[in-house]
């Protein structure tokens, strides 16, 4: 076995494992396409400011098996709806993915 069989082995058995560090989530493309995929939420609860309201942000990991993440689309998990804004980088086997919930809250200055 090589070595990027066993990289591809601990992610699919160890890392994106809903028992260990991921969680499932819905995948829903702009397409129409919906899938359950695992996910591992790398944080969030960033509030950033933008104009009059706060976004919450958050990094997500998925498969590249999965999906390949595109802007705009989205994932829903936790009871929570987030959309996908950009793919921060990616490698061979999953994409660090840049999302926030469409939960907005107003900010009165």
């Amino acid at each position: 076995m090589r070595f990027k069989d066993d990289m591809q082995a601990d992610i699919e058995e160890t890392f994106f494992d809903d028992d260990e560090f991921s969680y499932s989530a819905v995948y829903q493309a702009k397409s129409g396409l919906t899938k359950t995929i695992s996910i591992i939420f790398d944080g969030g609860n960033d509030l950033l400011q933008t104009g009059a309201s706060i976004r919450n942000d958050a990094i997500v990991q998925i498969k590249k098996t999965d999906f390949c993440p595109l802007a705009d689309d989205k994932l829903i998990f936790e009871g929570e709806t987030w959309r996908v804004l950009k793919v921060l980088s990616s490698d061979l086997f999953i994409s660090s993915t840049l999302i926030t919930s469409d939960d907005k809250m107003a900010v009165s200055f």
